[in-house]
């Protein structure tokens, strides 16, 4: 995950927002919570980091929930 985290602190500063959007959001959660945890965990220490430093948090993380 730490080379995760740096790519995407590392993105182009010129990308206003990255959005990643994870289908099936629920079978994630229920097939790997750690994959899942981890993945927002990441996001937002890359948020954080990019702020700490004045950039803007340009991650976001996108769900579409499973039907039910």
């Amino acid at each position: 995950m730490d080379a995760w985290i740096d790519c995407m602190s590392d993105l182009d500063a010129s990308l206003e927002v990255v959005a990643l959007h994870i289908d099936y959001v629920d079978d994630l959660i229920a097939a790997a919570p750690n994959v899942y945890e981890a993945l927002v965990d990441c996001a937002a220490f890359v948020n954080w980091r990019n702020t700490d430093v004045g950039k803007p948090a340009n991650l976001c993380l996108s769900y579409h929930r499973s039907e039910s």
